[in-house]
């Protein structure tokens, strides 16, 4: 060996070691970090598509509903049904909180009127252009004051007048119940004649002395002179629908719909004639009827004068509670009625919770948006601000943040579930599902 590289082998060694333990002491400190700062990326969701038995809605329990081959839907002639998803294992993600509930359908059940359509992008089976020609939209969720919101975008406020209770229960959110003998609404702005129209209310009562739910009258306060364009209930629990062209033309159901039970009552003027709806049904037509009386006139509910018409009430005051009523200016189809009725009339409501144990055999209790048993996440929550304090709805399908709603807290979670509640009021109509996401 050189004499030269001898003398400086101990030197390169010395070098090589520092540097080598070094490297390893750099390596275990990039290694080596305390348990608290640990971060688990977890990317796990639930995402239900179709009717698969291990990774579909087939692996759930199903009571009164069915796969129909695209959807879950209720069993024929069933106003109710239950699905209930097998129990799913996220241990892994335990400190990872549950991040939202998003699901598809045909059509947007429980859901308010939007001031803008809604397009089959979002709800498969939509007849787009619901919001085409609305001119007034009162979802009567106030719950204090007498400023009743028109939702429409066309600045038809209303006006509470005389006695009634605001923030009753509604076919949707809230409603009005009204006395009777004083309450009432009228809008402030004027209709010009609407020569094409149709007017539409949900109601509930088991009044005997009927009531007008719903029309035009040219006074904005008190008994109207002209008054025509309205749906109104007779002392049996009829609801007749009427225009005034030089002489009283109306088309009646008989019901009753005085049963304590909520119904919506739909009513178009067009070339087609004079037509009533009920509950998403065409009930009565007078095809020779294709025009009303000529005047200006304001939006009128739960009162008006009635004297002179056909099965004239007792009361032209209504009493019970009205929910989503709307005017629009041209004559809806029969399949824009249906779908309006399914709105209300059919309902998919949802509750989660989370296990202690993998296969939630601790059977928790099911939770809604504040965190009780009480409540159930709907199309109603989508809105602008999904715990309903105020807001606007919205058009696109529905995407709940389970973080908007502060009553409820989802983490710490071994198994999770969810279960899906079916409703319908008229069982020719059933509510579906077709997918559904929960997400990490």
């Amino acid at each position: 060996m050189n004499v030269k590289f001898r003398r400086i082998l101990p030197w390169l060694l010395l070098r090589f070691f520092a540097f080598y333990f070094c490297a390893i002491a750099v390596t275990e400190a990039q290694v080596i970090i305390p348990l608290a700062y640990w971060r688990v990326i977890c990317l796990s969701s639930i995402n239900n598509i179709d009717n698969n038995i291990t990774t579909g809605f087939g692996a759930g329990t199903l009571t009164g509903i069915n796969w129909s081959g695209t959807a879950l839907v209720l069993n024929a002639a069933t106003a109710s049904g239950t699905y209930v998803s097998p129990p799913f294992n996220f241990s892994d993600c335990y400190n990872t909180p549950w991040k939202n509930l998003s699901w598809t359908a045909s059509l947007p059940f429980g859901k308010e009127i939007p001031a803008t359509s809604e397009i089959a992008a979002d709800y498969s089976a939509i007849n787009g252009g619901l919001a085409t020609g609305l001119r007034g939209l009162w979802h009567l969720n106030e719950t204090a004051g007498t400023v009743i919101a028109d939702s429409s975008g066309a600045g038809n406020t209303g006006t509470l007048q005389g006695t009634a209770t605001l923030g009753a229960t509604g076919i949707l959110f809230k409603a009005v119940t009204f006395n009777g003998s004083t309450g009432y609404v009228s809008t402030t702005n004027s209709f010009v004649n609407p020569s094409i129209f149709t007017v539409a209310v949900w109601f509930k009562t088991t009044t005997t002395a009927g009531g007008k739910l719903i029309g035009l009258g040219n006074n904005i306060t008190g008994s109207s002179g002209n008054y025509d364009r309205h749906i109104y209930m007779d002392n049996s629990g009829g609801i007749n629908f009427g225009v005034y062209p030089g002489s009283v033309k109306i088309v009646t159901s008989a019901g009753p719909y005085n049963d304590g039970l909520w119904h919506q009552a739909v009513g178009t003027l067009s070339a087609a004639g004079l037509q009533l709806y009920m509950d998403g049904t065409l009930k009565a037509t007078d095809a020779s009827v294709t025009t009303a009386q000529n005047y200006t006139g304001y939006v009128r509910i739960a009162y008006d004068n009635m004297n002179g018409w056909t099965n004239q009430p007792t009361s032209p005051f209504f009493g019970g509670t009205i929910d989503e009523a709307a005017f629009w200016t041209r004559a809806l189809s029969t399949t824009e009625v249906r779908q309006l009725y399914q709105r209300g009339g059919n309902r998919i409501k949802f509750q989660v919770r989370k296990c202690t144990l993998a296969s939630c055999a601790d059977n928790p209790a099911w939770l809604g948006p504040d965190g009780t048993s009480a409540t159930f996440f709907t199309e109603v929550n989508n809105n602008s601000n999904q715990n309903l304090s105020n807001g606007a709805v919205t058009i696109a399908a529905p995407n709940l943040l389970f973080a908007n709603f502060t009553g409820l807290i989802l983490i710490n979670t071994v198994a999770f579930q969810y279960k899906i509640i079916f409703e319908s009021d008229n069982t020719a109509y059933s509510p579906d599902v077709r997918s559904v996401f929960i997400g990490h």
